[in-house]
């Protein structure tokens, strides 16, 4: 049966296979995503709580559950990065400008070192650890930006 295809056939077929693989590489990205964002909306709303209730409501149970909803809001987000950057590289999904730009050496280098540290569960006081919290003014915003740019983007492919 495949012989009696014609060429325009079997390109179609190629494209039709090609489009199903690509969306299905952005559904898996899209899911990473999310596990992202729940522990971003979580340390969100802490963050929220103590700012309405007064730092002296940042109990030490409170400070252990922010840094929980750090570790791991960023630990999946570097694997999405990471992801995102394998799929693009490739060729398995378009790039992204705005993803791109957003992607910047220093942001990716402080997050895979933090998420380092958190995954193979280095010591409290590891220097990757404490680097992130040089940059913490900056770099939960920058992640929050970052996530809506990966939502903008994982829309418009889904939409075409």
């Amino acid at each position: 049966m495949e012989s009696k295809l014609t060429k325009e056939d079997r390109v179609r077929r190629a494209a039709t296979e090609k489009a199903g693989r690509t969306q299905k590489h952005l559904l898996s990205l899209h899911h990473c995503l999310v596990r992202s964002d729940v522990m971003r909306h979580h340390h969100d709303a802490l963050v929220a709580e103590v700012s309405h209730d007064g730092m002296e409501a940042f109990t030490a149970i409170k400070k252990v559950r922010l840094f929980a909803y750090l570790a791991f809001w960023f630990t999946a987000l570097a694997g999405v990065i990471e992801r995102y950057e394998e799929l693009r590289n490739s060729g398995s999904i378009p790039r992204d400008p705005e993803v791109d730009r957003l992607l910047t050496i220093e942001f990716k280098g402080i997050v895979k070192r933090f998420r380092n540290s958190v995954a193979h569960c280095a010591d409290h006081d590891d220097q990757r650890t404490l680097e992130f919290f040089d940059h913490e003014a900056k770099v939960p915003d920058h992640a929050t930006s970052l996530a809506a740019a990966f939502h903008a983007y994982i829309r418009k492919q889904k939409s075409q």
